[in-house]
């Protein structure tokens, strides 16, 4: 059984924006005026649309379209949002046709706007190399359409029938080791471990559905996501899709991508020292304080500590998003199921005898769901952060430069849930992850053919990358911070 995701008319067809309005033309130069005088533009398909009345409304959220203010944003866009946004809703923001004069994709390095910032950048090119950008996204696009073409973006409901049957195996250990018998200590641990499973087993679909990679029903894929982030997971997906749709168009900027912005615990690069950075996503500066300098300097040794505990930040970035967040698209809903899922965990952990076998389940339940934070993190945390060329990288040059693939056996893909796959997946967004592995060998030949680096480890390999990337970064912080106190 699947579905089809793409186009009714011709599935193998990316379709483009097109209109029959009498339109004027744009230059570069002239958007990059517009842009200055607050017209909210963006290029796409040879388009100029215009969103200002679109920005506080976007169900993606306004962070997101921020980034592609005055850009050619044809590959983001079509990349993260399902066809029936082009053929049904985008025309009406068409102000103008787009006229090329040069090969540059991104106008607005020279303007100041809030969202848009150029991310601090070292000027080298990786290995003396300078690509060809145009070409390497005319051969992404071409690559788009052939994965259409083969069928590889209809979602096969098979597999989620294999995830539910998992879901609820866990789900079994999660209330017989409570429910079944006389409660102990060691059946307190089970059901820990299978309530931690669970979560990392539906934090998989629950990603899916914030990609409408499911149905391409956005309201279908929401309410499901609602049910199993909030009401199974106690986490918002209302957060989760915010920060991780921004993390997809600006993936490791310091500035602006809140993936890599864990200070005072983690500095990925030196860039974080100093203070000098401000959060798009937070609206603050990134403030490397006293604390911040103890921590940094031991990120690597910390890392694991640090990411048992990474769950309960997010029960705290949750209640802020449903509660204090205007952009909560919906906080009724979630607010709900957040507090429901609280009356169900509370009612089971209600079952065990004492406080501290309470505390126990509590602590080991939300603990290793470390591991899941270890996944996501291994995938971006090494990568570089700046870029050869931030004016010109087209999306899909940065998307294979920002992100690590994790070698595995196939029968293995279930406990990583197809972040594995982190370069395919950030390359087509909403293509279901059970498909990845399968578009894996078109992305290396893309790569080999523009002498793009496509990085890839094994698990343990890409764990000793990542603690060696937190060490030198450590170290060279540490060299700052003891260069500073000389200089006072």
């Amino acid at each position: 059984m699947s579905v089809q995701t793409n186009s009714p008319k011709d599935p193998a067809i990316v379709p483009r924006l097109t209109t029959n309005k009498d339109l004027p033309t744009y230059t570069k130069d002239e958007i990059r005026e517009r842009v200055k005088n607050n017209e909210y533009l963006v290029v796409i398909d040879g388009y100029v649309l215009k969103l200002n009345n679109m920005m506080k409304n976007h169900p993606g959220g306004e962070l997101a379209l921020y980034h592609a203010i005055g850009k050619d944003a044809t590959d983001e866009m079509h990349a993260m949002h399902p066809d029936w946004v082009f053929e049904q809703r985008a025309n009406k923001y068409i102000v103008a046709k787009y006229l090329a004069q040069d090969n540059s994709v991104s106008f607005v390095e020279d303007i100041d706007l809030p969202y848009s910032k150029p991310t601090p950048v070292d000027k080298y090119m990786y290995g003396g190399k300078v690509f060809d950008y145009p070409a390497i996204q005319r051969d992404y696009q071409a690559l788009f359409e052939k994965l259409r073409r083969d069928g590889l973006f209809k979602c096969n409901y098979v597999n989620y029938f294999i995830e539910i049957a998992r879901w609820l195996m866990f789900a079994c250990g999660v209330f017989g080791f409570l429910l079944i018998g006389e409660p102990s200590a060691l059946k307190c641990i089970a059901s820990a471990l299978c309530t931690a499973a669970l979560w990392h087993q539906a934090v998989f679909t629950a990603h899916d559905l914030g990609h409408s990679a499911v149905t391409a029903n956005r309201k279908l894929d929401t309410f499901m996501g609602i049910i199993l982030g909030d009401f199974i997971g106690g986490l918002s997906v209302g957060w989760w899709k915010k920060s991780h749709n921004v993390h997809h168009i600006v993936t490791n900027q310091p500035e602006n991508d809140s993936d890599i912005q864990h200070l005072p615990f983690f500095s990925i690069s030196p860039v974080f020292y100093g203070g000098d950075l401000f959060s798009t996503y937070y609206n603050r500066p990134l403030i490397f304080d006293e604390f911040a300098k103890y921590i940094v300097v031991l990120q690597d040794k910390l890392y694991y500590i640090i990411m048992m505990f990474g769950r309960f930040n997010l029960y705290v970035l949750s209640w802020q998003h449903v509660l204090l967040d205007s952009d909560s698209r919906n906080p009724v809903a979630e607010t709900v199921c957040l507090s429901l899922f609280w009356v169900w965990y509370g009612w089971l952990l209600s079952h065990l005898p004492s406080k501290k076998l309470m505390l126990l389940h509590f602590f080991i339940s939300n603990a290793f769901t470390a591991i899941l934070h270890v996944q996501i993190t291994l995938s971006h945390f090494g990568m570089p952060v700046h870029s050869p060329d931030p004016v010109n990288e087209v999306f899909a040059a940065r998307q294979i430069r920002t992100s690590l693939d994790v070698i595995c056996p196939e029968f293995f893909d279930f406990f990583h849930g197809g972040l594995q796959f982190q370069v395919e997946h950030h390359l087509f967004p909403r293509l279901p992850r059970h498909n990845l592995r399968l578009v894996r060998p078109h992305v290396i030949d893309l790569c080999k053919k523009h002498g793009m680096l496509y990085s890839e480890d094994y698990f343990l390999g890409a764990n000793i990358f990542t603690i060696r990337k937190l060490r030198e970064t450590a170290d060279m912080i540490k060299a700052l911070i003891v260069a500073e106190k000389k200089i006072e």
